[in-house]
């Protein structure tokens, strides 16, 4: 996340917003204004929406005493109202801004002032204010490694899902959603992804009460980097597709060997429950269409090469890859 400020020297830093109005009769935009916040440091801003009383509320960041998230609050000509500065001692960046009551705001970025690994490492921000751009409360998260925001939304049970990345969990970076209370208490975290890059850059709810999340990955598709849409519920599953969901009170994961595999691979551990039931694997595509079933410790002989998540009841879905 160091890399906002690669490349920036020489670069004059002020912060250069255009606002402009299109007309349906013209063939051309005509610009209502312009206007530029900032000083001899590097701002920049991220995200800007237009507020109940004709104005405008832009989030960026600031580099006047380090990275601190900046949000200017602007009438409907563009000129300032108020401006505040949130963060903390180290690197604090705001990525986007959303309205969601007549005088409230919630605000999404990553911090390494606050949290768990901080400074060494960031973690997800998330701040809610008011209309004068007072803090009513912060919440940070994050495991070990890196984190960080990039989109929210108000959900119709008064909480908020939060997508961004994670390095935390398992090899790669992962799509990181995040569903908080309104004291910004943690009600549940997901990850989605395979072993590279995987990263959740929108999110919103559908009119199902589930979550729709926008984003890239270089884990499956065709090329270096597709784009990557994810579908939950309402708890922020994918039946079959997901890897592990962390809060999860199933402790055991299955081991498959090889993986990947080109014939059929052997399926860990195989054991009967106190019924004396063997666990009966469930197989699903990327999709989450189930493919198949298996009552045996071998199975892939009549998969398409592919990637597959294997679900058994006692333990965490396992991705496995055929190849060709």
């Amino acid at each position: 996340m160091k890399s906002d400020n690669i490349n920036r020297k020489g670069i004059l830093g002020y912060l250069l917003i255009f606002f402009t109005l299109f007309l349906t009769s013209q063939s051309h935009a005509v610009v209502t204004f312009e206007k530029w916040y900032g000083n001899t440091y590097w701002d920049e801003a991220k995200f800007v929406q237009q507020t109940t009383d004709g104005g405008y509320i832009i989030i960026g960041t600031t580099h006047n005493h380090g990275n601190d998230i900046w949000i200017i609050k602007t009438d409907s000509l563009g000129d300032t109202l108020w401006t505040k500065t949130y963060g903390g001692i180290y690197d604090d960046v705001g990525h986007f801004i959303q309205h969601i009551a007549e005088d409230e705001y919630v605000v999404v970025g990553y911090t390494r002032s606050f949290g768990i690994g901080t400074p060494t490492y960031a973690n997800v921000y998330f701040l809610k204010i008011n209309s004068s751009g007072d803090t009513l409360w912060t919440g940070a998260y994050g495991e070990c490694y890196e984190e960080s925001g990039f989109s929210c939304s108000y959900t119709g049970d008064d909480a908020y899902v939060i997508c961004g990345l994670t390095t935390s969990y398992g090899s790669g970076c992962k799509v990181y959603i995040i569903k908080v209370g309104r004291n910004a208490n943690v009600i549940w975290t997901k990850t989605f992804g395979g072993t590279h890059v995987n990263i959740g850059y929108s999110i919103q709810q559908t009119s199902d009460d589930g979550y729709i999340v926008a984003g890239g990955t270089n884990s499956y598709g065709a090329g270096y980097m597709d784009v990557y849409l994810i579908k939950t519920d309402i708890d922020g599953n994918v039946e079959g597709v997901e890897e592990a969901s962390y809060q999860s009170p199933i402790n055991d994961q299955l081991s498959v060997y090889p993986n990947p595999f080109t014939h059929y691979c052997s399926v860990a551990p195989w054991e009967s429950d106190l019924q004396g039931q063997t666990p009966m694997i469930q197989i699903y595509d990327l999709s989450g269409r189930l493919v198949g079933t298996a009552i045996s410790n071998t199975i892939g002989s009549s998969l398409k090469p592919g990637v597959y998540f294997l679900k058994a009841k006692g333990y965490r879905p396992k991705k496995v890859v055929k190849l060709r």
